[in-house]
């Protein structure tokens, strides 16, 4: 049902903290009497547990748990994708720190591969969903910016413009992402695309009262190594 899939995305929200019978019975049913809706919360845990374990092969608590303190989904047990995430990017900056650059890079490209859009994006408006929405999106632009770093470094101007454009597409704002998509166009003697950039560059800072970029990025060897 509906309201048991939204109570296992509350639990994995919450990140593997428990969560108080009261709580989720007021998140589920705000309109509803508390006394009232103590058993439907029993009916949705048991729809849960039951998608998880269709077989019954395990005792009923080994992925969602519940006890005084609350109800929690088991994260060693269940596996999330934008945990997977939270966790990737780090280690791919220390796989890069350690001497490894090469597997950074991959694990980076398969974060960016792996990201389908915003967590929840089916409950824009709840507000128990922004927290890990937020984390799981700001942990996919960082690993944007680090692999167009890394293809830079590498003088791989069309995967760094790509990774570039992404990023800006997702956040039309970031003025470093914008310096350092131009300096790479330029870098490759893509001038018409630079200049174009360029401008998209100086439409986005003027709409937000931003100080504008200067057009001396746009010759050769400028703003390369933004």
């Amino acid at each position: 049902s509906r309201q048991a899939r939204t109570l296992l995305k509350i639990l994995v929200a919450r990140r593997g903290r428990a969560v108080g019978r009261g709580e989720l019975c007021e998140l589920l049913w705000p309109d509803d009497e508390p006394r009232r809706t103590a058993h439907r919360l029993s009916v949705l845990l048991s729809a849960v547990r039951a998608v998880l374990d269709p077989s019954r092969r395990w005792p009923v608590d080994r992925y969602v748990r519940a006890d005084l303190t609350g109800v929690r989904v088991d994260l060693t047990r269940v596996v999330v994708d934008a945990e997977n995430l939270l966790t990737a990017v780090p280690r791919a900056e220390r796989l890069a720190r350690d001497g490894d650059p090469a597997r950074a890079r991959e694990l980076l490209a398969e974060v960016d591969a792996a990201y389908r859009g915003d967590a929840f994006a089916d409950e824009p408006y709840a507000d128990w969903a922004d927290g890990l929405r937020e984390q799981a999106r700001a942990v996919w632009l960082r690993a944007l910016r680090e692999l167009a770093r890394r293809y830079r470094s590498d003088g791989d101007a069309d995967r760094a413009a790509t990774a570039l454009v992404r990023l800006l597409d997702a956040d039309p704002y970031d003025e470093w992402a914008h310096q350092a998509l131009v300096g790479t166009l330029v870098g490759a003697g893509r001038h018409g695309e630079a200049r174009r950039s360029f401008e998209r560059w100086a439409g986005a800072m003027r709409t937000i009262d931003a100080p504008l970029p200067d057009p001396g990025v746009l010759r050769a060897g400028a703003g390369q190594q933004a």
